[in-house]
């Protein structure tokens, strides 16, 4: 019974100290980082909106869509990227009307865009 205990006891102080370490590395890491990396995204911080594009302004790196939540409006970065299933498009063929879902990010007050599927 004495080992029984003492091996639970010595897992608990275990499980403590790797909790400690986990949530030290956590608080430490900055939320600045780009989540984008190797078209990959990254973070827990990404939201997904699914709805139907507005409008688009490649000039001024924005676009809306529209869905049953109202309108949101996201910037385009150079990290941004359009999909259709795997395939990779140029932004020129994000078009009004497309039903979209967009992965991004919140930052400085504005919506950056991640990844953009098309779904239709």
């Amino acid at each position: 019974m004495y080992r029984t205990l003492a091996f639970f006891g010595s897992g608990l102080v275990s499980f403590l100290l790797v909790g400690t370490v986990v949530a030290q590395q956590l608080a430490s890491s900055s939320l600045e980082v780009r989540p984008v990396v190797d078209g990959q995204m990254k973070m827990a911080a990404v939201r997904h909106i699914t709805g139907t594009v507005k409008d688009v302004d490649l000039t001024a790196h924005t676009f809306s869509i529209k869905n049953r939540r109202g309108e949101q409006n996201f910037v385009i970065t150079p990290e941004t990227q359009l999909k259709r299933g795997r395939e990779r498009l140029r932004l020129d063929g994000l078009q009004p009307d497309s039903k979209v879902t967009v992965s991004y990010w919140d930052r400085n007050g504005k919506k950056e865009a991640g990844v953009i599927k098309l779904t239709k």
